[in-house]
């Protein structure tokens, strides 16, 4: 199976929040400040929401498995999740890791990341079964992870995705 490549998708910002750059400049901001660490993981967070929405939700969403464009096909609307190809809990991890030292361009790196997929329940049930907070190897975080690596917790549970 061939995932789509992650960080080809652009990220639209809605009305009157930050866009890309302005955020992940914030959020590094933040991550290298003396901040409490429920405050900075609170504003990962809001952060890796945001970036998951500017990529696109519902059927706009930039990627959906193949079960749910048949559903959509049939005119049958109910029983999706959006969710998130990373774990959001990892990407905020290895953001949460940068703490003191990160930069603008490190941090937007791993914002990206944060992606939605839009997939039946049952293939949510499968997903998180499993894989609710881990993926199946960590080269995810390689700077040269290929879709097959990003896309692991799919693969592994022959989730297509277009």
């Amino acid at each position: 199976m061939n995932y789509p490549i992650i960080s080809l998708i652009i990220r639209a910002s809605k009305n009157n929040f930050p866009n890309v750059n302005e955020l992940s400049n914030d959020v590094c901001t933040i991550i290298n400040g003396k901040f409490h660490y429920q405050v900075k993981k609170q504003v990962i967070d809001g952060a890796l929401w945001w970036m998951a929405d500017y990529a696109g939700k519902g059927v706009n969403c930039s990627f959906k498995s193949k079960l749910a464009i048949e559903k959509i096909t049939r005119g049958d609307m109910n029983g999706f999740v959006h969710e998130h190809i990373i774990p959001k809990k990892l990407i905020r991890e290895k953001l949460m890791a940068l703490s003191g030292h990160a930069t603008i361009e490190q941090v937007e790196k791993l914002l990206c990341l944060s992606t939605y997929c839009l997939v039946t329940k049952e293939e949510d049930i499968r997903l998180t079964k499993k894989h609710k907070q881990v993926m199946p190897n960590n080269c995810w975080m390689n700077d040269n992870a290929s879709p097959a690596e990003i896309w692991g917790r799919y693969s592994a549970e022959r989730i297509e995705v277009t």
